[in-house]
């Protein structure tokens, strides 16, 4: 492995981050991080959304045109046939059958205008999630090991909140240790977890005996990370034995 691939992997570590910042800098490097390569693939995405919301358009002006010409020419045909007519019976059939024309043709444009719409609407919605998706991503995380608060994705949707001694162990890969589970059972605070983080689980909130296994955690999983105040979960998630804190 090479040293820029160990300073990589080794970024976590303050210490380490601050040589490979510098080692960047001396080179004229730039940071490459996740986010770009999302923010590439959205602006193709979002491009040929924007060409296919223009075709959809287009073929809609195409269909307007189409049927504007339908209706003139049915419009023609009924005056012809209406000088043409003998009697007023003739007269009347060809003004219905004009009318008909006219209804249909308006009919489909707006059936077109309606697909148009849709598709257009589609193409928004799809561009709208995938800028959501990039300015997640786009931020990299780079932790401290110690007492975090985190939480996590869980079934249908929730965040799963997780206390626990959390190291990071290579590049993107952490583990945690000692972890317990939180739920909430009082009512829902804006500042839940925060207050939770440097409170600890006070009224309003169970925990769950500190897990015996170490758990692996990615930290693209990691939906929000805080720093938990040691003393005030002391008794909840205690520091595990053998705990070793990093050199700062």
């Amino acid at each position: 492995m090479s040293l820029y691939d160990s300073l990589v992997d080794g970024r976590g570590d303050p210490s380490t981050r601050r040589v490979l910042d510098d080692w960047r800098a001396d080179r004229g490097m730039k940071t490459t991080r996740l986010g770009v390569a999302l923010w590439i693939a959205d602006t193709a995405d979002a491009d040929a959304a924007a060409d296919a919301a223009a075709a959809a358009a287009a073929a809609a002006d195409t269909a307007d045109a189409d049927a504007d010409a339908d209706a003139d020419a049915a419009t023609d045909a009924a005056a012809a046939d209406t000088a043409d007519a003998a009697d007023a019976a003739d007269a009347a059939a060809a003004d219905a059958a004009a009318a008909a024309a006219a209804d249909t043709a308006d009919a489909d444009t707006a059936d077109t205008a309606d697909a148009a719409d849709a598709a257009t609407d589609a193409a928004d919605a799809d561009a709208r999630i995938r800028k959501q998706l990039h300015s997640i991503l786009t931020g990299e995380i780079d932790m401290k090991d110690g007492l975090k608060l985190i939480q996590v994705p869980g079934r249908y949707g929730y965040s799963v909140t997780l206390a626990g001694w959390l190291r990071r162990e290579s590049g993107d890969e952490f583990t945690l240790h000692g972890a317990v589970t939180v739920a909430r059972t009082g009512g829902y605070r804006m500042d839940g977890l925060q207050r939770l983080a440097t409170e600890g689980p006070k009224k309003g909130y169970d925990v769950t005996e500190p897990a015996k296994a170490v758990e692996e955690v990615h930290r693209l999983l990691i939906r929000r990370s805080l720093v938990a105040d040691e003393k005030a979960w002391a008794k909840a998630c205690p520091r595990p034995d053998g705990w070793l804190e990093r050199a700062t």
